[in-house]
Parts: C-alpha cells; sequence; structure tokens
C-alpha cells in the first residue's frame, strides 16, 4: 500500500470526547426510553432501537450547516459510536432483557439456584424494582451482579470487534461484502455530505431519490403508527387485526386466513408488508435466488413428507402451531437443522480460509509490517493478543457465575460462530440477526442427559441464551457494517474502530447502571413496557431442553451443518455454482432484519422471489446503473424512512399516551 493510499485519521482529541459525550448521552437514554415506550410500539424500541439513525440525521444536519467544521467522515463516526452505544440487535434490547431475566429468575420457584449474576438474594430487592419510587438505591448489594455485567457485555464486546478486526480485510477489500443495510447510512452520508455544500455542488440525484424513498416509507408505515396512537381509526392497513395477521410479524398474513394455502403444510404466513419486499431489493441477486430455491424446495420436501403421512392434522393448524410443530417435529426438525446451516456458515468460510487465518496468527508472532499497520484496524498481534484476553475473562466469568468449563466453552463457541455467521450474512442481506428458538442448543450438549436442576444447570442455560449472550454477539452485524462504511465513506478502519470502541465500552458499561437507578425510580409495575413475562415461560431451565426440537435432535443439526459445508465448498470451487450458503440460511426464515424491521420470522419464498423479479427485471432493463442510482438509494429510503416514523412515532406515543397516564 502506497503512502498515498492511507487514509488519515481525523480524530483529533476534541472529535473524541465529543464521540465519548455522544455514547453517554446515547447509553443513558437508551433503556430509560425503553421502558417508557410499550412493548406494542416495535417492540418497545421505536426510539432507541432507532435513535442511531436519528443521531446521524441530526450530525447530516449540524454538519450542513457548519461545511467548514464538520465532514461526511466525522458524521459517519458518530453514526457507528451511536449504533454500538444503544444494544440493541433485531429489536431486542440488551439491558432491559437481562434485567427482565433477573427479575424472573429471583422470584421463580428455584431462585436459590441461580448465582448472584442475576441478582441479589432475597425477595425486597426484586419487591423494590416492581415497586420504584425508591431514591436510595442499595448499590453495595447490587454491585456483584452489576459489574459481572459490565464486564460480561465488555468482554463480548471486544471479542467480537478483535474477531472482525482479523477478517475485516477478507472480507471488505477482498470479497467486498456490500452490507446491504449499510446503504441506509452511506447513501445519505455521500450524497448529503458537508463537503459537497462547501464546494457548492448541485444536489446529487441520488438524495433525491433517496428522500422520495424516505417519504414513501415514512408515510406508509405512519398509517400503522397512527393506528396505535388513535386506536378508533380505521385500520387501513387491517394489520392490527389479530383474527388475520400475526401480532409479533408485522404486516403478515396468517395461513389460517388463507384456506386455499393451508393446505401447503410448510407455510405458516403470506408477508403483505411492502416494506419487507424492498428492503430484499437491496440484496445481491444470487442470494436472493438461493433464498427462494431452497425455501421452495424445503417446502415441497415437507408436502411430500405429509403426503406419506408425517405432519398429519397439521392441515388445520394455525400458524402458531405450525411454527413450532414443523421446527420441532419429526423428521426434519427445521429447527435443528437450521441451527446447524447457521453455525456452518461461520465455520466453514473459517475452514475454507484457514490459510489467511493462519498469516495473521504467523503475522502476531512475527510482528506486524508497515503496511498492516497503515491497512488494519488494529495490529493482529493485538487482535489476537485481545481475543485471548476477553477468552480468560469469560471463562473467569462463567466460572463465578456456576458454570463449568465445559458448559463455558459451548456457550463461547456457539455465540462466537453464530456472532460471525450473523455478521457475514448481514453483509449479504438485510438479515441481521437470529430468533430464539434454538439459542440454547450448543450448551444443552453439556447437560444432554440431566434428569434434575442444579446451580450449574441453571445458570448455563439462562446465560446460554439470545436474551443475555446473543444480543451481544449480535452487536458484530452493525460492527461489520460500519467497518464497510467506513470503506465506502473514506474513513480508516482504526478511526471506525476506535469509534466503535467507544460505543461499545460505554454502552456496555453505563446501561446497567442507569437501567437499575431507574428501575428504583420509577419500578416495573409503573413502566408501560413492563415486564416481559414470555421470557420467564422461555428460558425457565425445563422448557429450554424442549429446543430446538424433539430428542434427539444432533442428526438434523449434523446435516445442516453438512449442508452448509458441500454449499461453501461448491461455491468456493466452481464460479457457476448458484446457491450461496447465506441464501440458504436465508430460505429457511426464522431470521430477523435489522434495524429497520422484522424479516423472514416463518419460513416462506414470497419476499426472496419477488424482490428477485423485481431486480432481475431492473438489472435487464435498466442496466447497474438504473440500478445503482435509483433502486438501491429508493429502498434504502424507504427503509430510513420507516425507522424515522417509529422514533417519531415512538416519541409521540410517549407523549401523548405514556406521559398523562403516568
Amino acid at each position: 500500500m502506497s503512502s498515498s493510499e492511507v487514509k488519515k485519521s481525523i480524530l483529533t482529541w476534541r472529535f473524541t470526547l465529543t464521540l465519548i459525550a455522544i455514547a453517554i448521552v446515547v447509553a443513558a437514554l437508551t433503556p430509560i426510553v425503553t421502558y417508557y415506550t410499550p412493548s406494542w410500539a416495535y417492540f418497545a424500541v421505536a426510539i432507541s432501537g432507532n435513535m442511531p439513525l436519528a443521531v446521524m440525521f441530526i450530525a447530516l444536519i449540524i454538519g450542513n450547516l457548519f461545511p467548514e467544521r464538520i465532514s461526511n467522515k466525522h458524521i459517519a463516526l458518530i453514526a457507528a459510536t451511536s449504533i454500538m452505544a444503544v444494544l440493541i440487535p433485531g429489536a431486542r434490547p440488551l439491558v432491559p432483557d437481562v434485567f427482565d431475566v433477573i427479575y424472573g429468575a429471583r422470584t421463580s420457584a428455584i431462585s436459590e439456584l441461580y448465582s448472584p449474576t442475576f441478582g441479589p438474594f432475597g425477595s425486597k430487592y426484586m419487591a423494590d424494582i416492581l415497586s420504584g419510587h425508591i431514591t436510595k438505591v442499595p448499590w453495595g448489594a447490587w454491585l456483584p451482579t452489576l459489574s459481572w455485567w459490565a464486564m460480561y457485555s465488555v468482554a463480548w464486546l471486544l471479542f467480537m470487534l478483535a474477531s472482525l478486526s482479523i477478517v475485516r480485510y477478507q472480507w471488505m477489500d477482498i470479497e467486498m461484502l456490500p452490507y446491504p443495510t449499510g446503504y441506509v447510512w452511506s447513501v445519505p452520508i455521500i450524497t448529503a455530505s458537508p463537503e459537497r455544500r462547501a464546494k457548492g455542488l448541485p444536489i446529487d440525484r441520488r438524495l433525491a431519490v433517496y428522500l422520495t424513498g424516505l417519504l414513501v416509507g415514512f408515510l406508509y408505515t405512519w398509517i400503522l403508527v397512527m393506528k396505535l396512537l388513535v386506536p378508533w381509526l380505521p385500520d387501513i392497513l387491517g394489520w392490527t387485526n389479530t383474527a388475520n395477521f400475526i401480532d409479533w410479524y408485522p404486516g403478515a398474513l396468517k395461513i389460517e386466513a388463507l384456506p386455499n394455502l393451508q393446505r401447503i403444510i410448510g407455510l405458516v404466513a403470506v408477508p403483505t408488508n411492502l416494506v419487507e419486499y424492498i428492503a430484499f431489493l437491496l440484496a445481491p441477486l444470487d442470494i436472493l435466488l438461493s433464498a427462494w430455491v431452497v425455501s421452495i424446495a424445503l417446502l415441497i420436501i415437507i408436502q411430500i413428507l405429509y403426503l406419506r403421512g408425517y405432519y398429519s392434522g397439521m392441515e388445520k393448524l394455525g400458524h402458531g402451531d405450525r411454527y413450532m410443530r414443523i421446527g420441532q417435529m419429526s423428521p426434519l426438525k427445521i429447527l435443528a437443522m437450521h441451527y446447524g446451516i447457521l453455525i456452518g456458515v461461520g465455520l466453514f468460510w473459517l475452514l475454507l480460509h484457514a490459510k489467511y487465518i493462519g498469516r495473521t496468527l504467523k503475522s502476531a508472532v512475527a510482528g506486524p509490517t508497515r503496511e498492516e499497520v497503515e491497512r488494519e484496524a488494529i495490529t493482529y498481534r493485538t487482535a489476537w493478543f485481545t481475543i485471548l484476553v476477553c477468552l480468560i475473562n469469560l471463562f473467569i466469568l462463567y466460572y463465578a457465575a456456576g458454570v463449568s468449563p465445559f458448559g463455558a466453552f459451548l456457550i463461547i463457541l456457539q455465540y462466537f460462530l453464530l456472532g460471525l455467521s450473523v455478521a457475514r450474512i448481514y453483509g449479504l442481506s438485510p438479515i441481521g440477526s437470529i430468533d430464539w428458538e434454538y439459542l440454547f442448543t450448543l450448551p444443552e450438549l453439556a447437560y444432554y442427559n440431566i434428569t434434575g436442576l442444579s446451580p450449574e444447570f441453571v445458570n448455563a442455560m439462562a446465560l446460554g441464551q439470545r436474551a443475555c449472550t446473543g444480543e451481544l454477539a449480535f452487536n458484530a452485524s452493525y460492527a461489520a457494517m460500519f467497518f464497510r462504511i467506513a470503506k465506502d465513506v473514506g474513513i480508516s478502519p482504526r478511526d471506525i474502530f476506535i469509534a466503535l470502541l467507544i460505543g461499545a465500552l460505554i454502552g456496555g458499561i453505563l446501561q446497567w447502571f442507569v437501567a437499575l437507578k431507574f428501575l428504583y425510580t420509577v419500578g416495573y409495575g409503573s413502566l408501560p413496557r413492563g415486564f416481559r413475562e414470555s421470557f420467564q415461560g422461555v428460558w425457565m431451565p425445563t422448557n429450554i431442553m424442549t429446543y430446538p426440537g424433539e430428542r434427539p435432535w444432533w442428526p438434523q443439526l449434523l446435516v445442516g451443518l453438512a449442508l452448509t459445508g458441500v454449499l461453501s465448498y461448491l461455491r468456493a470451487r466452481f464460479v457457476w455454482w448458484p446457491i450461496d450458503p447465506v441464501g440458504a440460511a436465508l430460505g429457511f426464515g426464522y431470521l430477523f432484519g435489522v434495524p429497520t424491521g422484522m424479516f423472514l420470522d416463518v419460513l416462506q419464498p414470497f419476499v426472496p422471489l419477488i424482490a428477485w423479479i423485481i431486480k432481475y427485471l431492473v438489472i435487464k432493463t435498466g442496466g447497474a446503473r438504473v440500478h445503482d442510482n435509483i433502486l438501491v438509494p429508493f429502498a434504502a429510503g424507504v427503509l430510513s424512512g420507516v425507522a424515522i416514523c417509529w422514533f417519531v412515532g415512538g416519541i409521540a406515543i410517549l407523549v401523548i399516551r405514556v406521559l398523562p397516564s403516568m
């Protein structure tokens, strides 16, 4: 790399302090606004989950007012810090979710089996955070719990950031993963940059298309938000009619509402939310092709099995029963198979790029070259050392929480592979998180034949779930996306790493203390979000062991793993091979889209198929120019409009319906 290609740092001490201040404000506000937002308003993260995008728009406005002081690089770094400080991957807020788990653990019949990781012993503490109106927090009693979670959060976030810094060069500079959702950020940052205003350049046409899409997305979503704000208004979209639509999957028609399609045993829902289809227009054609081909193939296989006597009576079942029975029942046990596919995406990428990983290890031992220092976020030696330190800390923390070394190893292995897989899937689709149904799978192997409850088993299963660990590991999606945005905007990898690090450290520590103080001041019982009781049913150890399916489920897991291995090899070996393992993972469904909606929560081919047809026709008739200058900025604008609408709507809900009733 020549000296002319080296990107200079823009992180002055003054701007670094600005990033720290922004991270403190965002991290402090996140649990507060989440608790004050009703759970029906975009799963209580209408405001907090979309706060980073709002921060970016504010920074863009300020930057265009003072273009001589603020550049688009500054704005991108501000957005990166903000998105890491909120710690909300896939519409799930880490800190409030963990406090739900803590409250559930300490108020359960097996409270004595949980370690101090899950709160101080004694019913008084849970009664106090439920009732609130207590000015003096017993910090001494809570300090072991808060300290544990703060160290745990930082260890996982640093672990994933260091891991991403190792694969960054291969993913961003060699493979050039596009990170489709990144267009939501990069299009406005580039087309509305303060530099353009400072030079007196005319408005970029892509910005006009983007703003048109933003308006469309905002108005489309506002129809639903207004219905939630003013219940007596007519339901134009019909989504609040829970007799026909799934309440946890916005805009998805229940299969029981479609009698003609109910005979297709694998179908659970039919999406009608146009935003979902528009989001997938940003994914590459080959990924969309892979997704709908695999999805249809799976539906055909399920239908054949039904005709041969499996899944009897399924044609009479509604979406809820189908959702879990198809996922858990023989012979496919789709949840276990899909779990194997998901961990395989990260695992087989590592195996197929073993030489690349080996070179980073050799560099860590031999010491960094000048090119490496100039090119990478941190040197490979620093990255591997950070990973080692984080792993040691995690094992110590798990031991302190009462988890055996083997159980700790399985939790770490599961979420490292899933975090890496999800970050890669996000690089090729709008999907950046995973649903909860199979996120206990690998840690279960340590206790596969257990017959009773023990402290070790109870604590391992609680920490092995999505709410406690997955929501930390899945922040890798955001971090990887901003590595790509940094490349597009022209920011040095080191600057973006520092911005992400600032957000991770402050968010991973500060939110725990703010949330506890807030609960003591206001109380669970007085908060609109309240306590997500569903968590208590899901993560209780006796229920966790029923996932991902009927026992034995490990053969289906291995089938899924093998399928990803074969697809990964064929994709790497033959240029013409059409099916990508990422597309296969999408084809199974049961995944989250972030940060602007929930997509592919169930098995269905409609979204990737229709998006593929539209995208193919656009490229075929209009070429890359129409795709890049019209389709991409419009779709990115629509997603931005959805996010901003939920942000504005969440504030309106807070002001109009929540605060007056308190």
